[in-house]
């Protein structure tokens, strides 16, 4: 059936409009960027982390309750931040040095969290339009959806925020590009990502201790190497299924500049679209709401905060060194006695 011209949905969270998605985006590549960060970019990897988990959490709730005609446009948001950050599970995994190797396994455990719900989002794409597909009327009004809204007796968004929209910019040309082209980036990094998190390859060389053998008080001619050939044949298996992964995990390491950009640039041209009559993808807050700019000058008052401490960190350490030194200089005379 044909997807209808109008169509019920919940408006974008605040928490996935352009403010909050680009300061995620800029802390998330800071991060990539800085492998060995000082403390104000700590906090910004800190944030990302949050802010995708939280996402990826979101996702799942979304996925694991009843739904209907009534589009969460949200869905949308989730993907534009999942599929970026499972991207760069690789690179932060790989790179970064933000976290300590005790706290290495909640990294690797972010990494599995984004990447599965990076798929579960991608079914949901996919299941919503099969939904309102099957959605009575071309021409929907905002009393049905709010109507269609009560249903669930579990509920993620406010059936009094359901409200109707153009279809088209919705499920049109960019959506048909994310599931069908962008999907196709993402998955590559998703794949080896979630691999490297579940499986972690052991980095060490094998041992070379000498076991006790069972025949070492025979002389060289009458012991059987036969269980040795064995464990060796097994562990050049080994060795070359991981080579082989490690060697293809640095090519989609490599190749990660060109999933991440395509994948970034169609996200954000689909939810910032405009469509006919100015319809594009309806958001709960404007751009010049507190809700929006408020973050980024949260963000910029830690920011300045960050720097002031750094100066005057920097200044003090910079008179103490001097002025001991000009203590002691000043209790040495000419000749080199003291005073």
């Amino acid at each position: 059936m044909s997807t209808p011209t109008s169509i019920c949905v919940y408006p974008l969270s605040p928490t996935y409009l352009p403010f909050h998605r680009y300061l995620y985006y800029a802390s998330i590549l800071i991060s990539v960027l800085y492998p060995t960060p000082p403390p104000l970019i700590k906090g910004t990897f800190a944030f990302s982390l949050i802010y995708s988990s939280t996402a990826a959490l979101y996702a799942i709730l979304i996925i694991a309750l009843p739904r209907n005609e009534v589009v969460n446009l949200d869905i949308f948001g989730l993907w534009a931040v999942l599929s970026t950050a499972s991207i760069l599970v690789l690179p932060l995994l790989l790179w970064t040095k933000n976290v300590h190797n005790s706290a290495r396994p909640i990294l690797r455990i972010w990494g599995v969290l984004v990447n599965v719900a990076t798929i579960i989002t991608y079914v949901l794409l996919i299941q919503w339009n099969d939904i309102i597909k099957d959605a009575v009327g071309e021409n929907l009004e905002t009393e049905h959806c709010n109507f269609n809204s009560t249903l669930p007796k579990l509920k993620l968004r406010s059936p009094g925020h359901a409200h109707t929209t153009a279809s088209e910019p919705v499920f049109g040309y960019f959506y048909n590009l994310i599931v069908s082209r962008v999907a196709g980036l993402v998955l590559m990094p998703v794949a080896f990502g979630l691999i490297t998190c579940l499986l972690t390859i052991a980095e060490t060389k094998p041992s070379t201790n000498n076991k006790i053998s069972p025949c070492a008080n025979q002389g060289p001619y009458d012991q059987a190497p036969i269980a040795e050939v064995s464990d060796a044949g097994r562990f050049y298996l080994f060795s070359a299924a991981k080579n082989g992964f490690v060697l293809l995990r640095k090519v989609a390491l490599a190749l990660t500049p060109l999933c991440f950009i395509p994948t970034l640039v169609i996200n954000e041209m689909y939810l910032l679209q405009d469509g006919e009559n100015g319809e594009g993808i309806p958001g709960a807050e404007k751009m010049y709401e507190v809700g929006q700019w408020g973050l980024f000058v949260g963000a910029g008052f830690v920011a300045a905060a960050a720097l002031v401490n750094s100066i005057s960190g920097r200044t003090k350490s910079t008179v103490d060194r001097f002025g001991i030194e000009d203590g002691i200089t000043s209790m040495v005379s000419n000749d080199g006695v003291i005073k």
